[in-house]
């Protein structure tokens, strides 16, 4: 991405971890280059602030608003370093188009598509607006939204403010695009950011701005009646006639979308959590649970890591290593799943099982981690004497799926130990760094999350294709093909089935 949107500089070692590859962007209130961790290969996004801006300690609020955010539609902030002239955030680097970029390359965007992009920004802006103390974005532009595949990201948050605070800051609006009462004592709030995502539809759909903008719309045929509506009320000038919250815009994009409100659907309904504690403290569950979103994360899954209590080990631990890039939240999964409807997949972290309560045996998937050293087997055994005594998970006439996921171990002495279990038994194969190609890993989501999520959407999977790819699985790793039946052909569907005897 580094041809895209950036240009080669000189090769420079920032804080002995970061190859710079290029320039990405400048503007007036830093520069931001494209970074590679020297170890880890992974890019990151570093913006450089210089400190002698007149604007410096604002800019640096974004750093401290970012930190407290989790979402798929903002980057992630990962460190915070600074020298003697500069202060440097370094970020999720965004791979993709800009929207200028985008607009100047296919012209106008269709209504059905704008629609689609608003409603994702529009999620953004529902988390800023309603967060305990609600932060204002104050910069919507083309530059600003990062699109690959329809999927938005909104990125430089420098001019973004909490509500209440520092009310006669400067502007760091962009003229153009900014709501005119950040510019007078009268002062910034939600409105504004409705004002700044009205002449953003304004700018997709006419190719302009301001007057000249609202005169191509108003000729445009291309656009329906209800369209030019909604962006001529995000526009009024007086806040009194204009739209009052995000709520409502989406609201009016959801009956405008072709899709009848599906461009951004909410995946209450479809969404699957899975829970994972272990038989014994430290026997890996963090990591195996951050490795597995991970992986989720590098296929293009909307997988969050969820650490399902109020220690909040997972953030000291997140901040310190930089490897980790996927989305974290703590708290109730419940309560989560409600409120980030964008992920599909939940991956919850319970600790251990004899702490985790009710909740965790309710879960869609269910995976109790253990190690196989001798010392240890009396911990699965009694994990497994619990399991046969709650019948486990059995509710309306349908068993929940429950697995032993065996950590610390290798292939011939897994297959050969769970042959005496009558639990469904997976390996989990250690990983120092997660790659986007991994057999292993491909394998064993497959079998965690595939059905389950098949199975809460309502949807059956090819019998055809599932026959194929179990075939193929067990030829290629001739140590899990330790029983000839292994599957179970059902008179009605399939059922793919790795269980000993």
């Amino acid at each position: 991405m580094a041809k895209e949107r950036g240009r080669t500089i000189s090769t420079e070692i920032w804080f002995q971890k970061y190859r710079i590859l290029g320039q990405l962007g400048e503007g007036g209130t830093g520069s931001v280059f494209l970074a590679e961790h020297i170890r880890l290969k992974y890019f990151r996004a570093i913006k450089r602030i210089r400190k002698s801006h007149p604007a410096y300690e604002q800019l640096m609020q974004e750093a401290d608003i970012l930190k407290d955010l989790v979402h798929p539609g903002i980057p992630q902030i990962y460190d915070v370093e600074e020298d003697r002239e500069y202060s440097y955030i370094v970020m999720e680097y965004v791979k993709g188009l800009s929207l200028k970029d985008l607009c100047l390359k296919q012209g106008r965007i269709r209504e059905a598509e704008i629609i689609e992009i608003c409603l994702q920004i529009c999620k953004v802006f529902q988390l800023l607006h309603s967060a305990e103390q609600p932060i204002l974005y104050l910069d919507l532009k083309p530059d600003n939204i990062i699109i690959e595949k329809l999927k938005i990201k909104v990125i430089d948050f420098g001019a973004a403010r909490r509500r209440g605070e520092n009310r006669n800051s400067i502007s760091m609006g962009t003229r153009g695009f900014a709501a005119p009462e950040q510019y007078t004592l009268e002062g910034a709030d939600g409105q504004s950011d409705i004002y700044g995502l009205g002449n953003l539809m304004l700018f997709m759909a006419a190719g302009a701005t301001g007057a000249a903008g609202l005169k191509l719309l108003e000729t445009e045929q291309e656009y329906s009646r209800a369209f030019k509506e909604l962006v001529f009320q995000c526009l009024k000038y007086n806040k009194a006639e204009r739209i009052e919250t995000i709520d409502q815009i989406v609201e009016r994009l959801l009956v405008l979308s072709p899709k009848e409100g599906k461009g951004l659907p909410d995946r209450r309904g479809a969404s699957l959590v899975a829970a994972f504690a272990g038989v014994q403290p430290r026997c890996g569950v963090t990591f195996i649970c951050l490795v597995l979103t991970e992986y989720l994360c590098r296929q293009g899954q909307r997988a969050v890591y969820v650490e399902a209590g109020s220690k909040k080990d997972i953030q000291r631990l997140y901040l310190k290593e930089s490897r980790w890039t996927c989305p974290i939240l703590c708290g109730e999964p419940e309560h989560l799943r409600n409120k980030y409807q964008e992920y599909e997949v939940f991956i919850c972290d319970y600790g251990v099982y004899q702490e985790a309560g009710e909740a965790f045996w309710e879960k869609d998937t269910v995976c109790l981690v253990t190690c196989a050293r001798p010392w240890e087997m009396g911990l699965w055994e009694t994990a497994e004497k619990e399991i046969l005594r709650r019948k486990f998970h059995e509710k309306d006439g349908k068993s929940g799926r429950l697995y032993f996921l065996v950590n610390l171990i290798s292939a011939r002495e897994f297959f050969s130990l769970v042959k005496e279990k009558k639990t469904s038994c997976l390996r989990m194969p250690y990983r120092e760094k997660v790659l986007e190609k991994d057999k292993e890993l491909s394998e064993l989501t497959e079998r965690l999350f595939k059905r389950s999520f098949y199975e809460k959407k309502g949807t059956k999977a090819s019998k055809n294709s599932l026959f194929g790819w179990c075939r193929t699985w067990c030829r290629s790793n001739p140590y899990r093909y330790f029983t000839g039946r292994i599957f179970r052909r059902k008179k009605r569907g399939t059922d793919a089935v790795f269980r000993s005897k």
